[in-house]
């Protein structure tokens, strides 16, 4: 049996950066989606400390967290997508 594919609007998903979300406890911005997958990319206002390419930390950068929007099969909305919460502005 074929699971169908869930038909999401990427411009609809996309109306979403910019907004303010509660995911994992933590505040965070969506600050883009990926088409491909699709997925959000969120950023908080926390930093966490880079790495560079050699294993030596040099620098703080905001945290960001990638979202897929469906589950593996793209067949229903992912959990983590579901555990978001969407702040009104």
């Amino acid at each position: 049996m074929t699971l169908k594919k869930l038909e999401i609007d990427i411009g609809k998903i996309r109306g979403l950066i910019g907004r303010h979300v509660i995911y994992k406890e933590s505040e965070y911005i969506v600050i883009e989606v990926l088409d491909e997958a699709p997925a959000l990319v969120l950023e908080t206002r926390d930093t966490v400390i880079q790495a560079d390419q050699h294993g030596e930390a040099h620098r703080r950068v905001p945290n960001t967290e990638t979202i897929p929007v469906l589950n593996s099969t793209g067949n229903e909305y992912s959990l983590a997508y579901l555990n978001i919460n969407f702040l009104d502005d």
